[in-house]
Parts: structure tokens; sequence; C-alpha cells
């Protein structure tokens, strides 16, 4: 085997590769939805416990996320919809944006949902304890939240209901980006105005503006409840409670059999086969971008060319068909297939891909 081959063989681990996560459905109660995910590693509680828009890197904590905090816009298959926003618009420059939010929004203890909750929340991106988990790619457009931008934050509330985001450039923020809950508002009135830093599970009345309130974290463990003051239209179904379990994959497979799960996120490749045996559920998929961020500080990978090679060098097709033959696909971007901005960056053939690695 040629050091190259070698070379290859040792850096699969170091792609992109977008898989389509299978999820589960039955749903045996009418009034409590109860979803469970797969933990490893980390302890449930210490990761359920940072619950907060700011950490919302990481998937399990989104999917809560999603229930309990309203962004300013909802991202659907129409395009982008109103939630907390009702109008928004760009300056002539395209250089800040606007967004006009709908008064009738509240906090699940009744108190209004202001612009002053919102230049809190992104204020709050900014600290350091904070901003080194934020999502930098989704900050970044605003100007002052890019971790080499030392300017001041460039968000400010022109009423109760309506701010201002300054941009780093012209048009330079997709807006489906704020339909991420990392751009959801935080309750000021709650933190009285204090930039807390511990995350928002943690305060002492951690309420939240989006269909669900939190109730209690136990263990692996996450129960909501229907926030009383989220409007909801007559066409959508909320249910009173919603239980998020984070247990293994023995436990999960048996309560979803003995139908005390009705939501299975994330099923493993290895048990699609056991999904085909079963009969009593309803399968649909997401899309997610799996990759690997290499710390440019350390040996060989302060290079940009070694980087750039091992960009190069990896067989993703292969990868994705061994990782998951079913459903995974290749990819050369942060952004899935399908999703707007897409866009295959990758030229020529592996045999020519390999080939420009090595003159690196």
């Amino acid at each position: 085997m040629d050091n190259f081959s070698m070379f290859q063989r040792l850096l699969v681990i170091l792609t992109t590769v977008i898989f389509v996560l299978g999820s589960t459905v039955h749903v045996a109660r009418a009034d409590v939805l109860r979803t469970a995910w797969q933990f490893d590693g980390l302890e449930p509680k210490e990761v359920l416990m940072r619950l907060d828009p700011a950490y919302s890197f990481a998937e399990k904590n989104i999917v809560i996320l999603v229930d309990l905090f309203e962004p300013l816009l909802y991202s659907t298959f129409k395009g982008l919809q109103p939630a907390g926003a009702k109008k928004w618009s760009f300056s002539d420059d395209g250089k800040t944006l606007f967004f006009e939010l709908d008064a009738s929004k509240r906090w699940s203890d009744g108190k209004p949902v202001t612009a002053h909750d919102f230049v809190f929340s992104y204020q709050r991106l900014a600290i350091p304890e904070i901003a080194e988990h934020a999502l930098d790619f989704i900050t970044s457009a605003i100007v002052g939240l890019h971790h080499k931008d030392n300017r001041p934050i460039g968000v400010e509330a022109l009423s109760d209901h309506k701010f201002a985001l300054h941009l780093t450039a012209p048009y330079a923020i997709d807006l489906a980006t704020f339909s991420h809950p990392m751009l959801s508002p935080m309750p000021r009135h709650i933190a009285k105005g204090q930039l807390i830093k511990k995350p928002w599970a943690s305060w002492t009345h951690p309420v939240s503006n989006g269909p669900y309130s939190l109730e209690a974290i136990e263990n692996g463990l996450v129960k909501l409840t229907r926030n009383p003051y989220f409007l909801v239209r007559d066409s959508e179904r909320v249910f009173e409670k919603v239980e998020h379990y984070h247990i293994g994959w023995a436990e999960t497979a048996k309560r979803f059999i003995d139908k005390d799960i009705d939501i299975i996120n994330r099923v493993p490749p290895n048990q699609y086969q056991w999904l085909d045996r079963i009969k009593f559920h309803k399968h649909f998929a997401t899309t997610y971008s799996a990759f690997l961020v290499l710390n440019k500080k350390y040996g060989p990978l302060k290079d940009e060319r070694v980087r750039q090679a091992l960009n190069l060098a990896l067989d993703r097709e292969a990868l994705a068909k061994g990782l998951d033959g079913r459903f995974g696909k290749p990819s050369y971007g942060l952004i899935p297939n399908g999703f707007m901005g897409y866009s295959r960056t990758a030229k020529g053939d592996n045999q020519s891909r390999f080939a420009m690695a090595r003159k690196l």
C-alpha cells in the first residue's frame, strides 16, 4: 500500500456527509406526546440543563428548544412565514434589517414579548462564556457578533415592537436564519436586564414564548406543558404536554413496541431492518450534515495545503455508502442538498481530485 492510499484510508472520518435520519411515529394518547432520543457519552442531565437558545448547537436540544421558543420567522416548504415578527424589510443599502413584532405575543407568564427581549438575547450571545458555544456561521453576519469583530453589537430597539439589525455587508444574512432557535428572544424581565451567563434552563423562572413551557428536568426526561398564552390557529394541533426522553436504544425500542413512546428520533442504521418488521408506525426522514472541525493550531494541520489535501482525498461517495447505505448521501458543503444555498463545490471525479491532493 503506498503512502497516499494509507493516508486516504486514515482520513475517512474527516468528511462532510448528509444523513437522512429516520424518525418513527405512532401516537397512543391524545393529550401527551412522548419522544425518545438515544443518548451516548455525556450524562443526560448534564446536557439537558444546558437548554438555552444560545447553546442550540446540539441537535437533541434544538428539538426541545423549538417547542419552547418561537423565533422571528418560520421557514416552511411554502417559504418564510411570520412567527414572532409580522413584518420585515431591508434598508435601501441592504445593511440594516428591520423587524416589526406581533404585539399579541406573550411569554408563558403572560408578559409581552418586546423588541428589548431580542436585543437582550443578541447581546447575550457576545458574552465570552456563551459566545464560545454560539454558531458563528449564524451570528457572524450581525455587526459585533463575529468572534473577531470588536465593534458594539449591531442591534437596537426602535420601539417596544420594532428593532433593527446592522449587518456586516449588504444582505449578508439569509432570512431563513431567523427561524433558528439561537436567534429567538430571551425573557429580559426575568433576568432584570442582567446578561445572565448560566443556561436558561437553570434560571429561577425560565419562562418561554413558544407553544410549551418547561415543567421539569428529571435525569433523562424533559417535561413540557402547554403555554396558555401561545396563540394556536384552528388548523394546528397542540398536545397538552410533551415528554422528551433521553434513553438507550434497547429501552427505546421496548417502550415503542409497548406504545409507551410515540416518536423515536434518529433510528440507528443497524436497526432499519427492525423497523421493516413492525407495522404500526409511520416513518419519515429529515436531513442534517455531519462534519468534523479540524484544529489548525497543531501539527501538520497548520499547513493549509494539508487541509486542502484532506478535503480532496476523501471518497465521500464510498464513505456515505459505507456508513449509512440506505439513506446517506455525500455532501461537499455545510448546506444539505435540497436546501436554499446548496451547491456542489467539488470539481471533477475522485481520481482527478486525488491527483490534485497529491500535488499539494
